[in-house]
């Protein structure tokens, strides 16, 4: 039955129906694909359907559904339980779905229990090791009406005023008391007994005499019972208030349909925002006979939230129902429409308004997602009905209301009803999403991020990751971050005594600073790891000077990573550029490294040359010619370190002369490693001279794993201060409109694919000119400074978490849309040469500490100590969250001006200037 539901579903929406592949001998066939990541859904296929659909398009062949248990079985892994797939229907691209046989059976990674099933595999989810969305406890508890209504009212949201009747026992998960705020709770054991009866009867006479319920004028009557697909639904009723006996009736009539611990509900009734009156410019007096009078009208707001991997809310989707005020609105018996829609008909076509609306139900919804986690947090693992079991996703039934005496608008949660509100969303199209703040629609959420993420989690775990060069203080995240994944990491660092050493679980120090040593050192590593019997899952490197060691040492093992002639092409700046520049869509030898669809990447790369003395710089100069004399640079240019980091030694040249003196300079003051230790010198102190190109500055962070683009984020950077490039300040997300914004994003994946680049998490730093994106470099490793913290706090994507999955052969599995900006990031660097008096007083380290304790800032620490000198990389970056990009940039400027970190010589206003 449930398999021929599903297929009725899949014609309603247009889809190919399911199949079976049972019939080639049951076995997935050689077209067929999928991960070691399995999401499984145990039940009816409507609940979560949507959830699958989206799946099929992320993942294919990685989300299944088992419509039996019998299709299931599980295994004893002390001291947990692993759950295996036998059979199930799995879903691909196109909404595509099949009937499989697994053998052998496929280990569930994620699980999601639902109706009719999840009561029957309650005993054993309850020892299952893998994550789980939910369980029969869980649904059934928040399902419950009145639990979900003393739970978000003692969470300080608004819901309608109300009287319970609960056949005993009462649930014991909220230790009810006998009256919560706004819920007057009855406890009745037999309700035939008179005197039962009587103190029932009192209850609801005072609930219709309270004030609250007389200015209402109507009551609704309902059961509590939780709603899942196959499981009878009470219809819910409207009542007079003044009608005592018919309330009384329909009470009675109720309550021996319930079940014990169920309740019957008897609320106030909450009218709704009303239309505004039209306005007519005339009365056309000869058509008075088609003024027919319009029903009043209720509406009602279904929205869907998400948890995110980080455990925020967060807004998938917002829809509204209307039907006539004199009847129950059902999401059965409605269609859904947008939030925008619903307020012009209702008269209200302020932009402005309708956003302040849309913010105002989405902030109650997420604080509704809130509270869940909330309240699961105080259960027990037997209470929540898993050791890994929480709740991923809620459904939220509001009303728009007006308080009480004023003209203050306040949403009214009248339950969660999650497989409800999430079919009807699945209904909304693109046409259904509201604006943002520039007017542009809003990034749709998704679905599939927290369970994508928890399944990575759940495979990760355990893993070993050899990890080259430790870096400076800026990294003590990543060792931190794989405590907390899981992984057992091995450290092999130059320093003896640097403190990741005590954080790892296997440590080797060896000097790896002598780059041109690196395939001997790639030797000796290979061998400690073979005499200490570690073999470790993967290998990444996130300091820059040992990128091209970390390739050469997974090319060794046959672990996933970059190969090392494309690390080494994009280490050497100059190199990256005459690379993509020689590329040719009509070369014989294309391969794997080349995009194929146009544009091809040589239309991002700059002209520039490896200058390495003052005769290199003359002849490019002079001649005017690069490679095969088809390209030609001019001033002004660019002189940068060709393995350089942290925009060291970074100038503009105007002239011939200009150029030869920076590179005397250079040539002077740094030579080798110890002049400036962890800038690239240890690779030489070679320059690239590259022609100056105008535009905005850009960081566009990408993650690709077999050439695949996975996900990539891009911010904004503010003007450097000329001559040097040093990074000022920053803001995420971009400001740059959606198609702009691709293009960044299409340019930096190009570059990298152009570069041979097909698996890793890369920084790719480009400009925005007037004709479209320029390159500057490539970063073959995860983007540094705030980068990591700013997305995962905006986006709720873990790079370095991508960068590990990659590492480990794991493809990093993100949502197919842009992802919903959470909040706004703008951020300053502090340099010592500027902020020596303020980094030791008004902002010093410790100042900043407490303040990023408060949530006044956010602190990046990327240097130990304060040295000033000519040659500098920024101390730390300070930064602000907000709601909205313009409210971040003026905290920021207003907090800078309280610190001492704006002045004359270092003006944030002008940094800040360029952003939108």
């Amino acid at each position: 039955m449930l398999f021929q539901l599903l297929q009725d579903a899949l014609r309603e929406l247009g889809l190919p129906l399911t199949r079976d592949g049972t019939l080639q001998g049951g076995a997935p066939t050689a077209g067929d694909s999928y991960t070691a990541m399995c999401i499984c859904v145990l039940g009816s296929p409507l609940p979560y359907l949507s959830l699958l659909l989206e799946a099929g398009t992320v993942s294919p062949g990685d989300a299944l559904l088992c419509l039996s248990p019998t299709w299931l079985s599980c295994r004893p892994s002390p001291p947990s339980t692993l759950l295996l797939v036998h059979r199930a229907v799995s879903f691909d691209l196109g909404g595509r779905t099949q009937l499989l046989t697994f053998d052998p059976p496929r280990q569930v990674t994620y699980f999601l229990p639902c109706a009719p099933w999840a009561d029957q595999i309650q005993e054993v989810t309850r020892e299952l090791d893998c994550p789980m969305g939910g369980s029969a406890d869980l649904f059934q508890f928040w399902g419950d009406t009145l639990n979900a209504r003393i739970a978000l009212q003692r969470g300080g949201l608004c819901c309608p005023p109300t009287l319970a009747v609960v056949l005993s026992p009462l649930p014991d998960k909220l230790n009810y008391g006998g009256d919560e705020a706004g819920v007057c709770i009855v406890e009745v054991t037999d309700f035939m007994k008179e005197e039962e009866e009587e103190r029932v009867r009192k209850a609801v006479q005072s609930f219709l005499e309270s004030a609250v319920v007389q200015r209402s004028g109507k009551v609704v009557l309902k059961s509590s019972r939780a709603q899942w697909p196959g499981r009878a639904g009470i219809p819910v009723r409207f009542l007079d208030q003044k009608n005592l006996e018919a309330v009384w009736a329909g009470l009675c009539s109720l309550l021996p349909l319930l079940e014990k611990g169920e309740a019957a509900l008897l609320e106030a009734y909450c009218p709704t925002l009303t239309r505004g009156a039209r306005v007519r410019l005339q009365s056309w007096e000869g058509y008075q006979d088609a003024n027919i009078p319009a029903p009043e009208l209720s509406m009602k707001i279904c929205a869907v939230v998400t948890r995110s991997p980080q455990d925020v809310p967060l807004l998938y989707k917002l829809v509204c129902r209307v039907g006539v005020s004199d009847s129950p609105l059902s999401h059965r018996d409605s269609l859904p429409q947008s939030l925008d829609t619903a307020l012009r008909e209702w008269g209200f076509s302020d932009p402005s308004f309708c956003l302040s609306v849309r913010r105002l139900l989405s902030q109650t919804a997420q604080r509704c997602l809130r509270v869940v986690m909330d309240t699961e947090a105080g259960l027990s693992p037997e209470q929540r009905g898993g050791i890994a079991a929480q709740t991923d996703l809620i459904g939220v039934d509001m009303l728009l209301c007006l308080s009480n005496g004023s003209a203050e608008l306040t949403p009214v949660v009248l339950g969660l009803h999650s497989w409800q509100c999430l079919q009807s969303c699945a209904l909304g199209t693109a046409a259904m999403t509201g604006k943002d703040e520039r007017g542009e629609a809003e990034s749709p959420g998704s679905l599939l991020h927290t369970p994508l993420t928890r399944s990575q989690r759940h495979l990760l775990r355990g893993k070993s990751v050899l990890v080259i060069g430790a870096g400076r203080i800026s990294k003590k995240f990543v060792w931190e971050s794989a405590r907390d994944y899981g992984l057992k990491i091995f450290l092999v660092e130059s320093d003896p005594s640097h403190f990741a050493a005590g954080l790892v679980s296997r440590f080797l120090a060896m000097d790896v600073t002598d780059h041109q040593q690196d395939e001997e050192h790639c030797a000796r590593i290979c061998a400690w790891l073979s005499q200490n019997d570690l073999q470790p899952d993967g290998c990444l490197c996130f300091w820059d000077d040992c990128i091209v060691l970390a390739s050469l040492i997974c090319q060794h093992l046959g672990l996933r990573g970059p190969p090392p002639e494309a690390v080494q092409t994009s280490k050497e700046k100059s190199r990256t550029h005459l690379h993509l520049l020689g590329l040719s869509s009509s070369s014989q030898d294309v391969g794997r490294s080349v995009p194929l669809l146009f544009p091809s990447p040589r239309i991002y790369a700059v002209p520039c040359a490896h200058v390495e003395s003052a005769a290199d710089i003359q002849k490019v100069v002079t001649d005017g010619e690069i490679g095969d004399g088809s390209i030609k640079l001019r001033f002004p240019a660019i002189m940068k370190l060709e393995y350089g980091a942290g925009a060291v030694g970074v100038k503009r040249v105007d002239s011939l002369s200009e150029s030869l003196a920076h590179l005397e300079k250079i040539a002077g003051d740094l030579r080798e490693e110890t002049d400036y230790p962890g800038i690239g010198l240890g690779w030489g102190n070679a320059m690239t001279l590259m022609e100056y190109i105008g535009g905005t500055e850009h960081d566009v962070d990408v993650v690709i794993f077999d050439g695949r683009l996975e996900g990539a984020f891009v911010s904004d950077n503010g003007p450097t201060r000329v001559p040097g490039f040093t990074e000022t300040a920053a803001q995420m997300p971009t400001g740059l409109p959606r198609d702009k914004e691709a293009q960044l994003i299409e340019a930096a994946y190009r570059c990298c694919l152009g570069c041979g680049l097909r698996d890793g998490v890369f920084n790719v730093e480009m400009k925005m000119t007037p004709s479209g994106p320029k390159l500057i470099e490539i970063n073959a490793r995860m983007g540094g400074f705030y980068l990591r913290d700013w997305i995962r706090e905006i986006f709720g994507v873990d790079i370095l978490f991508c960068a590990f999955l990659i590492a480990c052969g794991l493809a990093p599995r993100l949502p197919p849309q842009r992802l919903p900006a959470l909040c706004h990031l703008t951020g300053v660097m502090c340099v010592v040469s500027q902020h020596l008096h303020a980094l030791r007083t008004t902002a010093s380290p410790p100042v900043l500490r407490e303040l990023h304790r408060r949530g006044v800032l956010r602190l990046c620490e990327m240097e130990e100590e304060l040295i000033a000198g000519e040659y500098e990389e920024p101390y730390c970056n300070v930064g602000v969250r907000a709601e909205r990009p313009q409210d971040a940039r003026l905290s920021l400027l207003t907090l800078s001006q309280a610190l001492g970190i704006d002045s004359p010589h270092y003006p944030v206003s002008y940094f800040l200037s360029h952003f939108k």
